[in-house]
């Protein structure tokens, strides 16, 4: 019972095995800039009462695309921009999900279950292992043979025995279940650091907010390529458009899919 629960939270915890990898790269259009940050591409859309921002990321992913997003107000109003406000699609026109505050946090909570169920089992197996630890079996057989005789006609007799011995050592039993508990501590620990770690993520996503003229507000924006889309990329580089709506102004930004050579 308790190897089956070490199997299942394994499978459940298991690193995926490793996917093609791809890079998103901004391709200015007339009339944009593109500057260098930090090593990154990063691209500006310039439009009357509102300025788009737009930096990929220095590292390669295979399905999740992480964009930085910076909208800036040069008017004398003030607008909302979030993610209700940002669009991506193939030149084609087929839509990309563009994914949300409250999508990531559905996401993560159905993550935290399955982790929570996983890391559960493997607690449970590792103390079931602990308590079987202090307990040994001795195994043991015995081979009589007998000779005789009896008047003027001999005899002869053979008999065998086996037997068993469980014995319990209280000591080698303590050890193994104070190690146990250090290793469920350790996992539970890693595991909500882990949590701890996403959710911080999540906060620092783009979510409706009110840009003051002259001021500026930005986040991450994520979403996921279609594994129809990744599967052309591995071919050829495809187009990704993205258009941002923001102060009345249409900023449209044309980004590239490919894949890591």
């Amino acid at each position: 019972m308790a190897q089956k629960m070490m199997i299942f939270a394994a499978l459940v915890l298991a690193v995926p095995a490793q996917a093609a990898q791809f890079v998103l790269r901004p391709i200015p259009s007339e009339g944009q800039e593109v500057a260098m940050d930090a090593g990154v591409a990063a691209i500006q859309s310039n439009r009357a009462q509102s300025a788009i921002r737009i930096r990929g990321s220095d590292e390669t992913f295979s399905k999740r695309a992480t964009l930085q997003i910076v909208a800036m107000n040069v008017d004398e109003k003030p607008f909302n921009f979030g993610t209700e406000n940002i669009s991506a699609s193939l030149a084609s026109g087929e839509a990309i999900q563009v994914l949300t505050v409250a999508d990531l946090q559905r996401e993560q909570r159905r993550r935290m279950a399955w982790a929570a169920l996983a890391a559960g089992l493997a607690a449970a197996g590792n103390n079931i292992q602990a308590a079987n630890a202090g307990y040994s079996n001795s195994y043991g057989s015995f081979n009589t043979n007998t000779y005789g005789q009896i008047g003027s006609t001999p005899f002869y007799g053979n008999s065998f025995t086996s037997g068993s011995v469980t014995t319990y050592n209280p000591g080698q039993a303590y050890v193994a279940q104070s190690l146990a508990n250090q290793q469920n501590d350790q996992m539970f620990a890693n595991l909500a650091n882990q949590n701890a770690a996403r959710l911080q993520e999540i906060k620092e996503v783009i979510a409706t907010t009110t840009v003051a003229p002259g001021g500026a507000y930005g986040g991450l924006l994520h979403f996921d390529i279609p594994s129809k889309i990744r599967n052309q990329a591995k071919k050829a580089p495809v187009r990704i458009q993205l258009s941002f709506q923001a102060a009345g102004d249409t900023h449209q930004v044309q980004m590239e899919l490919a894949k890591v050579k």
